[in-house]
């Protein structure tokens, strides 16, 4: 029994082993090269150059009547020795008197609004941004 036990193992030994051999195939690097490089686009940005064309006047007073606005007008031409205009704002409803004609740029007009503000008559003087429109 012992032989026939040794040659029944021996048999389920031999027919459980796989007849196929294993093989170890190369690696292959996967990284995918360019066959060509197509050109590569240049693009060349330019930093855009803002006109700027508002203008910039120095308000030195905002009135509901335009009686109270047109004394003040009169008394800042003594006083400052500059043209002084009224206007009349829509969006506020007071008469504005402001400094003509507009400045430049906004730091000639915060300069000159500084120096005002020296005068005890002046001292809420603030700058506005306008419109050029002497296109």
């Amino acid at each position: 029994m012992k032989y026939l036990f040794l040659i029944f193992f021996s048999i389920s030994i031999t027919s459980c082993s796989s007849t196929e051999k294993t093989v170890q195939e190369p690696k292959i690097d996967e990284t995918y090269v360019f066959d060509e490089v197509p050109p590569e686009d240049y693009y060349t940005f330019e930093t855009p150059i803002e006109k700027n064309d508002a203008l910039y006047v120095v308000q030195i007073g905002a009135f509901s009547t335009l009686d109270r606005a047109k004394l003040f007008a009169d008394k800042s031409r003594l006083v400052l020795q500059k043209d002084i205009k009224v206007n009349f704002n829509d969006r506020n409803g007071l008469y504005v008197v402001q400094i003509h004609p507009p400045f430049e740029s906004k730091a000639e007009a915060e300069k000159f609004r500084s120096d005002l503000w020296q005068l005890d008559d002046y001292n809420d003087a603030w700058v506005l941004e306008i419109e050029n429109t002497s296109d």
